[in-house]
């Protein structure tokens, strides 16, 4: 009798396994097929293929995607190999552009080596550390920042990366000069501001909602959604939906976002960029789908597509596809990629 009670229970484990087994895999190939799809209309949207029949990087489309689109180019170059942009960038040492794309590439190197997106062996990462990774993109940014003080896609990665606090709002404030309304270097300052970087939640939720007085009908609104991201992470020490779920359903926290989207969605600034837009959107969807909020989940997934970011997304699991996939499937809507 205890015996077959044994086999019973050694069958439900082996089924529960391999339930969580399979999961995992198919998760993995619907963010790949994710990838995949998004890199093939980023593709279209260049004549010239960015990726050559052999593999190699094509220079020409690079630099003009750079120009249009910087965000959706990084993602792309996670995917290349290391030998390809150290060599160009060595060629090309008074190209700020290619000492950009070798610095975002170094970025993403880093990310495998601290176990992150593509942790499995990879050509480009070697024996490199996750500190040299990083030492050798800021250092690289750092030159551009200097050289060419107005290129402002260079600013928000360094903001992140830079060593000091002091020199993060030096950075910032910079980039302000240039470009007031632009996000990205924004939510980049809310992230070191957050306490996991030392700092605490008093400055970044003054910083965030300071800007968003500035900026009533900007997409900085979506600072408020990443303020309270950063500290739902380190309130809770995890990155699970049902266990963020009680800290975004206080009353206080559901009222600040919800007003802030509002604030965003009713009267938006003529003068945000599609891209900001998309980058709010993402932040503010995050949040709904922890606040239980279905219907504005659904309603933004829609907005943003197959243009998710790299961030909040890659905070539950540690790759933004596959976060973002997950996150839309408990708003009950799963996103076709196949």
């Amino acid at each position: 009798m205890l015996l077959n009670i044994l086999y019973v229970l050694a069958g439900i484990i082996f089924v529960l396994v391999v339930k969580v087994l399979w999961g995992v895999k198919s998760r993995k190939i619907a963010a790949n097929a994710l990838i995949q799809k998004r890199k093939a209309q980023f593709l279209e949207k260049y004549n010239n293929a960015i990726l050559a029949d052999n593999k190699d990087l094509s220079k020409r489309a690079l630099l003009q995607a750079l120009e249009d689109d910087h965000d959706e180019l990084v993602n792309l170059i996670q995917d290349t190999t290391q030998t390809i942009l150290t060599s160009w960038a060595e060629q090309e040492k008074d190209d700020f552009r290619v000492q950009y794309l070798t610095a975002m590439h170094w970025l993403a190197r880093a990310d495998e080596a601290r176990g992150g997106k593509n942790k499995q062996a990879v050509d480009s990462l070697s024996k490199t550390s996750f500190s040299e990774c990083v030492v050798k993109a800021r250092s690289m940014l750092s030159d551009i920042v200097k050289t060419e003080p107005k290129f402002l896609p260079a600013y928000a990665p360094l903001i992140y990366i830079c060593k000091q606090k002091e020199d993060a709002w030096s950075l910032y404030k910079k980039a302000y000069q240039i470009a007031p309304t632009q996000a990205d270097y924004h939510y980049s300052m809310v992230t070191r501001l957050a306490k996991r970087y030392q700092g605490s939640d008093e400055e970044m939720f003054q910083f965030a909602r300071g800007s968003a007085r500035k900026h009533p009908r900007s997409s900085i609104l979506g600072l408020i959604a990443r303020a309270h991201i950063e500290k739902s992470v380190a309130f809770k020490m995890t990155l699970k939906v049902k266990e963020l779920g009680g800290y975004f359903r206080q009353a206080e926290v559901v009222n600040e976002i919800k007003e802030a989207f509002e604030a965003l969605h009713q009267n938006p600034d003529e003068q945000n960029s599609q891209q900001d837009l998309l980058l709010a959107y993402n932040h503010f969807a995050f949040c709904f789908v922890c606040m239980n909020e279905k219907d504005a989940a659904k309603q933004l997934f829609e907005k943003i597509g197959l243009q998710y970011s790299y961030f909040p997304w890659s905070y539950p699991i540690d790759d933004s596809a596959e976060g973002y996939l997950e996150y839309r499937r408990r708003d009950g809507r799963r996103l076709k990629v196949t």
